[in-house]
């Protein structure tokens, strides 16, 4: 039975069509009815008519007479009656006119109970049963009272048998997609949509907050904060590398894409700002940034190359011999306490990621000794501002087993900012280069609130 139809009196019946009279009240456009009718065909009739019951007076003309008017599915009673040469349909009937908030809510819930809706169809039909619940019932002020008049979303998802919480989410997801459709033309499923929505609203938060910060640090131009600030550089390393002089720098990361195609791995976690590089630019690419970062590191310096082992490993290691560093085939290892394969009928999970260490001249390490397995928890996905984001901690552990407070470090591509935050809790003089200036909106946000 349906809920909403029963609270408002209406019965399911099984009506002859040609006891149904299909009044002005009907749909004036009536679009593509063999379309509709071949659905109704196919799967059957899955939303009811709605009727209201015509009772007879002493002006019906005999024949002319229909016991019952149509209220609601015109396209449908059409379809059924015309095309497809139905003699009879699923009813829901009524003994009194109902209004437009009436007739809503009972298409939501015959739709939302016999067929699944498209997210946005979804949404926007509970947008509009409580806009027109406001416009009948009023605003109710103390939402969460039961006693107060007026209407609140709280009352609108009770109506609907739905949670407070899932109410308001689809509301506010309707307001969103009619303001930006574009933002959501590409989401499948309502999570996708609420994901969007989630990152968009933190975008724009953490926007108006690097904003605040920075506006404040200008107050002070001496300040720490500033000048880790105006040492994450919004731009192509490449173009700003031939800026720096030779020699300078004791120690580099290089945590470059991995060029695995990462938008299709991990889907939901990427967004357009991440810049991936493609597997056939990755050997050049690679090249390039290694031959500009031994220029400019000191004579006895360190350099961190993360990468992909698969398919990567023996490539970028003869790079490294090409461009004159030193190296070891046994890399270093940050293990995580749980691994990740797309695949995991096939291939164990890898709780492992790695980088080369490799040397210019002949450095020493900063704490002699110390194995090559760094273990440390990653970000939580719910945390992160970059994909291939790494706990500062990790960070801080790297940076201090290979060179000393003080130190240079050059980081050509920032992502998330992290190493640098790392080199300013350690003392040591950073300065990086990203592409995307959203991260550095993000970076300037977790900035703030590790450096004082």
């Amino acid at each position: 039975m349906n809920k909403i139809a029963d609270a408002l009196g209406g019965v399911h019946a099984v009506v002859p069509l040609e006891d149904i009279e299909l009044t002005d009240r009907g749909r004036e456009d009536y679009g593509n009815l063999p379309e509709l009718a071949q659905s109704i065909k196919d799967l059957g009739q899955l939303q009811n008519l709605v009727l209201i019951s015509n009772p007879r007076c002493a002006e019906d003309g005999g024949t002319a007479y229909k016991p019952f008017k149509l209220l609601a599915g015109g396209r449908r009673f059409r379809a059924m009656k015309e095309i497809l040469s139905w003699t009879e349909a699923n009813c829901l009937i009524f003994t009194r006119d109902l209004d437009e908030l009436e007739l809503l809510e009972i298409e939501y819930e015959e739709n939302s109970r016999r067929k699944s809706l498209e997210w946005k169809e979804d949404c926007d039909f509970k947008r509009r049963i409580h806009d027109l619940r406001v416009q009948k019932f009023g605003q109710k002020i103390a939402t969460t009272s039961d006693s107060d008049s007026g209407t609140s979303i709280r009352d609108t998802a009770r109506e609907l048998g739905l949670s407070h919480t899932a109410m308001a989410v689809d509301v506010k997801l309707s307001k969103a997609s009619d303001l930006n459709p574009e933002l959501f033309a590409s989401c499948k499923t309502k999570k996708d949509a609420y994901k969007m929505l989630k990152l968009a609203q933190e975008t724009l938060i953490r926007g108006e907050l690097a904003k605040r910060t920075v506006n404040n640090a200008n107050l002070e131009p001496t300040s720490k904060l500033k000048n880790l600030i105006d040492r994450f550089v919004v731009g192509d390393f490449f173009e700003m590398v031939p800026k720096l002089p030779d020699g300078a720098f004791s120690l580099v990361e290089i945590d470059p894409p991995y060029a695995v195609a990462l938008h299709s791995i991990k889907r939901a976690d990427v967004s357009d700002d991440y810049n991936e590089v493609l597997a056939g630019d990755y050997i050049s690419f690679i090249d390039r940034t290694l031959a500009a970062c031994y220029r400019v590191m000191s004579e006895h310096s360190w350099l961190i190359l993360w990468h992909a082992p698969d398919p990567w490993a023996e490539v970028l290691y003869q790079l490294l011999e090409k461009n004159h560093f030193s190296t070891t085939r046994l890399t270093g290892h940050w293990v995580k306490p749980i691994g990740q394969t797309n695949q995991p009928s096939r291939y164990l999970a890898s709780a492992v990621e790695e980088f080369y260490y490799a040397w210019k001249g002949t450095p020493t390490l900063a704490r002699s000794g110390r194995t090559n397995v760094f273990a440390y928890n990653p970000v939580p996905a719910s945390s992160k501002v970059h994909p291939t984001e790494r706990p500062l901690e990790l960070m801080q552990e790297i940076l201090s087993t290979f060179t000393w407070e003080g130190s240079r470090v050059l980081i050509p591509f920032l992502g998330s900012g992290k190493t640098l935050i790392a080199a300013e809790t350690l003392s040591m003089n950073a300065i990086g280069f990203e592409l995307s200036a959203s991260y550095k909106e993000a970076f300037v946000v977790q900035a703030s609130e590790r450096i004082r």
